[in-house]
């Protein structure tokens, strides 16, 4: 495995470009049971590379043939062995990115597309909560399926009157959206504060779902959010 492998096509996020010797979130991950890791040695397919007993041995698999001018990936996995990986293809003349969706029920030996759609701005956050729902985020907007990504739908966010988006960074890597309880979702996003004495800083807040996330309500206030962070 090759540093460059891992970094192939455009490694930018919506903030900037990625450093040398960081790593987009959930792009590998390294564990005693399941070690894995995503990557390109080609610029054209997407492969992953897996291990189930503490790096011994390895597999690979593949994800996709045609994963020219890949930008955002990212991985999830689930107990079950179910899996979600997704990855977005940036265009230089256009704003808007294809979202490929692609998913496993064996711990990624075996990968199939299960769906693909254009998002209008770049992608900033991927999170599903399992292999049916799951949220999109550009920089101004958030998104659900509650269908393995056939379709998807803006979600309803709640902004108090004290505070704003922004258009910067709603719903940021590496925050996800969990399930707390049967049917209650719960995930961080980033707001600036516009009154009072933290008025310019932005700050971690807590949001609460209970529709499956077609629409979000703020819960509190967490920490302030640096801008390095």
């Amino acid at each position: 495995m090759k540093p460059e492998w891992m970094r192939s096509g455009s490694y930018l996020l919506t903030s900037g470009e990625i450093p040398l010797g960081y790593w987009m979130d959930k792009t590998y991950n390294i564990a005693p049971d399941f070690s894995w890791f995503i990557y390109s040695d080609n610029e054209k397919e997407l492969s992953f590379l897996f291990s189930h007993d503490q790096g011994k041995t390895w597999q690979k698999s593949l994800v996709s043939e045609n994963a020219q001018r890949i930008r955002y990936r990212k991985a999830q996995f689930f107990a079950d062995g179910s899996g979600v990986l997704v990855y977005s293809n940036a265009s230089p003349e256009v704003s808007s990115e294809g979202l490929e969706i692609f998913q496993t029920n064996d711990f990624g030996k075996t990968w199939s597309r299960s769906n693909g759609t254009t998002i209008n701005q770049p992608v900033q956050n991927v999170s599903f909560v399992n292999p049916t729902l799951g949220f999109v985020s550009t920089r101004e907007n958030l998104y659900y399926t509650n269908n393995s990504g056939s379709s998807f739908k803006e979600a309803v966010v709640t902004i108090p009157a004290d505070y704003q988006t922004g258009g910067l960074d709603l719903f940021q890597t590496p925050n996800e959206v969990t399930q707390v309880s049967t049917n209650q979702l719960e995930t961080k996003f980033y707001l600036l504060k516009m009154a009072g004495i933290d008025q310019g800083k932005m700050f971690a807040c807590l949001y609460r779902s209970s529709d499956n996330g077609e629409t979000w309500q703020f819960a509190e206030q967490l920490s302030e959010v640096k801008p390095t962070e």
